[in-house]
């Protein structure tokens, strides 16, 4: 039972698996959880919060705006007299910042910095994805910290509990196997993992390069397979049991000090050893239980080297892995963020 016995209303403009708060949506296996769709443009949004409101069915829940619906809380605080949870994980505006190009991307920073500031302000409380985003969005949206929480993204296990492998099961192959799966933009540092394979090419070390983006002027070596389409969550599953080890954000972008790659969740999910730089939110997690290996910088040299040490001791990447799993375990499994979500709406 939900704390308080109030009900839950999850509210989005996107299908809740296209959201970090979909994890808690569908980690949380209770009859007083909701989920409504809600238009997104002005006049179908309003109207849809209004009939929210009009619905006795709704007036004792708790609303949850999820991410990244940032602008529905505004308008859920205008329409709606319910305590108003957003679950925003980050701000709009860092990943606009992070990404921008051309005078057209000023204007979108211009608009989100808005959107962020009036959510931020409209929500009772708001709930980001780590401690780091705590003390940024206080300091730079001017929000009161004892508004704001966090809780780790995770995984939905859902999606793969018919094709999760087993790690035990996997054969070890005569080569290191090297995952980078995301998006090809400023924060990945594909270009240095590019220069890292090149270092690599005559060691036994294959690359597998996942993206739904053009990696146009990039060379990487032939040991490098390349995948460009969208998959399937049996083809990602499928990719991290073929693989040893998993490649982080190899970039010097700032909001890599603050946030977390969900791949990270996904690694120590599949039980694989996660290669990252350092950085605060990423060894705030690790907390000293050896489940990620921390290179020594972003750069081509420092992967290298670490996909080195780790092609030359294959039980470290495997005892890593494995510490991964058991952290994903203990803390961080789908039930339990589920459950501390509801305690953080229903505090």
């Amino acid at each position: 039972m939900v704390r308080g016995n109030q009900p839950l209303l999850f509210l989005s403009f996107l299908d809740p698996n296209y959201s970090r708060s979909g994890v808690y949506l569908n980690g949380i296996r209770n009859k007083e959880i909701e989920f409504l769709n809600i238009r997104n443009n002005i006049t179908g949004m309003i109207a849809d919060l209004v009939k929210v409101r009009k619905d006795d069915t709704y007036s004792n829940s708790v609303v949850v705006v999820m991410s990244p619906c940032h602008k529905m809380a505004i308008f859920a605080r205008l329409f709606l007299k319910q305590k108003l949870i957003l679950d925003a994980g980050w701000s709009l505006s860092e990943s606009t910042i992070a990404h921008k190009s051309g005078l057209i991307s000023y204007v979108q920073i211009a608009r989100d910095l808005a959107i962020d500031f009036l959510a931020f302000k409209s929500a009772t409380k708001v709930v980001l994805e780590s401690s780091q985003q705590v003390g940024y969005i206080s300091k730079r949206f001017l929000v009161k910290k004892k508004k704001l929480d966090y809780l780790y993204t995770g995984v939905n296990e859902q999606a793969f509990y018919s094709s999760k492998p087993n790690p035990h099961q996997r054969k070890r192959n005569e080569r290191l196997q090297v995952l980078f799966r995301g998006k090809f933009n400023s924060e990945a540092g594909i270009e240095n993992i590019a220069e890292a394979t090149l270092l690599l090419k005559n060691e036994p070390i294959d690359f597998i390069i996942q993206t739904n983006s053009m990696l146009n002027g990039i060379t990487f070596s032939a040991n490098t397979k390349i995948f460009k389409n969208f998959i399937s969550n049996s083809e990602m599953a499928s990719l991290y049991s073929r693989s040893d080890v998993c490649l982080g954000q190899f970039s010097s972008k700032s909001r890599l000090k603050r946030t977390i790659p969900h791949k990270a969740f996904e690694s120590l999910y599949f039980s694989r050893c996660y290669v990252t730089p350092f950085s605060s939110p990423l060894n705030y997690l690790d907390s000293g239980t050896n489940s990620m290996y921390f290179t020594n910088g972003n750069t081509p040299e420092a992967i290298a080297a670490a996909l080195i040490e780790l092609e030359r001791d294959r039980s470290l990447a495997t005892i890593i892995g494995q510490n991964g799993q058991q952290k994903y375990n203990l803390e961080l499994s789908q039930s339990q963020l589920a459950l501390k979500f509801v305690s953080i709406c229903c505090d």
